[in-house]
């Protein structure tokens, strides 16, 4: 679930949990018997009865970072700046996992 990207679309009421999987392998893991239940379950839970549960593959496009943005989220984040100074590092490449 770290991984997997979710989104709660209210109508048609009582509305639809719809969860992004990075790709087919993910997706598969997701959608086992027992764990599609136990997603179920959690969505009911939380969003109330009668909710629909999706589980689609592919993140969408426009949930990546540009590299600019990539740069400067990295660069802004406290333990890479505590990194850099501690060990006097340079960082040589920034990439999305």
């Amino acid at each position: 679930m770290k991984k997997a990207r979710g989104v709660f679309a209210p109508d048609p009421a009582p509305g639809e949990v719809i969860i992004s999987c990075e790709n087919a392998f993910h997706r598969g893991q997701l959608t086992q018997p027992e764990k599609l239940r136990h997603l179920h379950t959690l969505a009911t839970e939380y969003f109330g009865p009668g909710v629909a549960l999706r589980v689609e593959e592919g993140a969408q496009e426009s949930d990546r970072l540009s590299p600019q943005d990539l740069r400067d989220y990295i660069d802004g984040r406290p333990e890479v700046r505590q990194a850099v100074t501690t060990f006097d590092a340079e960082i040589i490449e920034r990439k999305p996992r």
